[in-house]
């Protein structure tokens, strides 16, 4: 028989105090293991903690997040090496993949989107 895996209160302020880990870090690679270390959960607990609470795994919440520091950054007119970097991508190439991946269009044409949106409100 297989034994379920309940989240307590605590287990549940120990994964948004990983959540907030990842946003403070985004340019270091840290793994499920270390995450899990640094808040005093299990790897199996801190995983089920993510689909709880933000209805995905540790790594697409840590993707989900750079993009949204990527859009951030976007808007300020950085250079996309600069965005990379700071967002936590290997290179720009890596980050325009992903982010046409997951977006739909690339970091280019989003920030053109974004910007006629942003006159015509």
């Amino acid at each position: 028989m297989k034994r379920s895996t309940t989240l307590s209160v605590q287990d549940i302020n120990r994964v948004q105090e990983a959540a907030q880990i990842l946003a403070r870090h985004l340019s270091q690679d840290i793994t499920i293991k270390e995450l899990a270390g640094l808040v005093l959960l299990s790897e199996k607990k801190l995983k089920l903690g993510f689909k709880h609470e933000f209805e995905m795994g540790v790594h697409a919440y840590l993707r989900y997040i750079r993009l949204e520091k990527v859009k951030e950054l976007l808007v300020q007119n950085k250079p996309l090496k600069a965005i990379a970097k700071e967002s936590g991508f290997k290179s720009e190439s890596g980050l325009s993949k992903t982010f046409k991946k997951v977006v739909g269009v690339t970091p280019g044409e989003w920030k053109t989107r974004y910007e006629q949106l942003d006159r015509v409100i």
